[in-house]
């Protein structure tokens, strides 16, 4: 962990044999990771996981049309697909998991907790990020980023789960419409 990946991002989780990593915050062209609604579609009810290894999947089911669900044609994982960080295209908005473990690397880069746990948890309560991690250029914004996971609440058409990554690690349900929300790319490659 904390190598950079051959997209030109910033290593933060090993398992199963892959590598995750994230894009820099300028990977839109900006000093900061753009905003965006999770969704332009309120019908896609995609069903997607929270498990690392799922954002790609989740990523995929976001942009394919399959009835009754339609494809969202612009949100988080439209812009986050358009990315080609390192010549690559494979990169994808992280699942609820891989977003933890994201925030978990990001208050202790040296020894992040496993993504079992919960970023603003006992460990971490309230924390912010480490302080060379928020100078670098991976280092988060001060807002509420993204996932590909949709709740799985009898609302899940209109929520989808988001984190804190800049000076809490808060994690919940956000409604899918707000524009407001950050968004950045990861991609996952074998070691």
């Amino acid at each position: 962990m904390g190598d950079i990946g051959p997209g030109g991002g910033l290593v933060f989780l090993v398992s199963e044999g892959l590598c995750y990593e994230m894009a820099p915050r300028t990977w839109s062209g900006g000093d900061q990771d753009p905003t965006a609604s999770w969704c332009s579609d309120s019908s896609n009810n995609v069903v997607t996981s929270f498990i690392i290894g799922a954002g790609r999947s989740n990523t995929e089911a976001m942009l394919t049309d399959s009835a009754p669900f339609v494809a969202c044609s612009s949100g988080a994982a439209n812009d986050v697909r358009a990315y080609s960080g390192g010549g690559l295209t494979d990169w994808f908005l992280p699942s609820r998991d891989e977003m933890n473990a994201m925030c978990n690397y990001s208050r202790n880069p040296s020894s992040p907790l496993p993504p079992s746990e919960v970023c603003d948890g006992p460990v971490y309560p309230g924390t912010s990020q480490d302080s060379l991690f928020a100078a670098s250029s991976f280092g988060f914004s001060a807002s509420t980023y993204w996932t590909s996971s949709q709740s799985q609440t009898p609302y899940q058409s209109r929520y989808a789960w988001s984190q804190g990554l800049g000076t809490k690690g808060v994690r919940g349900t956000s409604n899918r419409s707000l524009t407001g929300w950050s968004v950045r790319p990861i991609r996952a490659y074998r070691s």
